[in-house]
C-alpha cells in the first residue's frame, strides 16, 4: 500500500496487490488549499461538507467514472473490501487492502461503542482526526488509539499553514501519545510484513 496525504482528511491509497486506487474526502478551495486533480477508481466521502465531498475535483481513470461511496454499507470494488459505518457526524471507513485493515475516521468526534468495536474488528492502520472543534481533539484521539490498539496511527485534520478554519496543532496529540515526533514522510509505503509486531508506530505525513 502506498499512502499519500493531501491535507485535512484527504488521503489517496494505492494498492500493491489489487489494481485499485482509493481517494478519501477530497476538499474544495473554501478550506484554504487547492487540491490537485487526482484520479481514483474509488472515492469515499465521510460527510457531505465541502471540506470532505468535492467530488468534482476527482479525475476519471480512462473512460470509467470513479465508484462513489457515500452511504453506510459493505462494498467490494476491484478486490478492495470497504465497510462504511454510520456515526452521528457522518461515516467512518474500514478498508481491507493488501491484506491489511485501515480505518479512516472521517469527522469522528466521540469514542466507539462496544457494538461498533465488534463490527470494526482488528485495525492495523488508524487515520484519526486530532485538531478538535467538531472532530476529536488530541486527548480523545489518543484515547481512541488506546481503544483500538492499531499497529500504526496517522493523524489528520489539524492546523497547518493556509488552513482557513481554526484547529489545534499536531503537538498536543504527540504529547498525549507520549512519543517523539518522527520525521514526516511524503509517501508512506507499507507491506503487511512491515507492520510492527508489538509497539504502535506513529507516522506523520507531509501534505502533498
Amino acid at each position: 500500500m502506498v499512502l499519500q496525504w493531501y491535507g485535512h482528511a484527504c488521503f489517496r491509497l494505492q494498492a500493491n496487490t489489487q489494481d485499485a486506487t482509493v481517494l478519501i474526502d477530497p476538499f474544495d478551495v473554501s478550506i484554504g488549499w487547492k487540491l490537485p486533480r487526482l484520479s481514483a477508481d474509488i472515492v469515499l466521502i465521510s460527510t457531505d461538507s465541502r471540506e470532505h465531498a468535492a467530488i468534482e475535483t476527482v479525475k476519471r481513470v480512462g473512460e470509467a467514472e470513479p465508484f462513489l461511496i457515500k452511504e453506510a454499507g459493505e462494498y467490494e470494488v476491484r478486490g478492495v473490501l470497504m465497510h462504511a459505518i454510520p456515526v452521528i457526524s457522518g461515516r467512518v471507513f474500514v478498508i481491507r487492502m493488501d491484506e491489511m485493515t485501515l480505518m479512516h475516521c472521517g469527522t469522528l468526534n466521540r469514542a466507539f461503542t462496544e457494538e461498533e468495536l465488534d463490527s470494526i474488528g482488528r485495525v492495523d492502520i488508524l487515520i484519526v482526526p486530532v485538531g478538535g472543534g467538531t472532530v476529536l481533539d488530541a486527548r480523545k484521539a489518543a484515547d481512541l488509539a488506546s481503544q483500538l490498539e492499531p499497529r500504526i496511527v496517522i493523524p489528520m485534520q489539524y492546523q497547518l499553514a493556509g488552513l482557513k478554519k481554526q484547529m489545534d496543532t499536531l503537538d498536543p496529540f504527540i504529547k498525549e501519545l507520549g512519543m517523539k515526533r518522527p520525521e514526516a514522510v511524503d509517501k508512506f509505503k507499507l507491506l503487511k510484513k512491515d507492520l510492527p509486531a508489538e509497539e504502535m508506530l506513529f507516522v506523520e505525513c507531509k501534505p502533498v
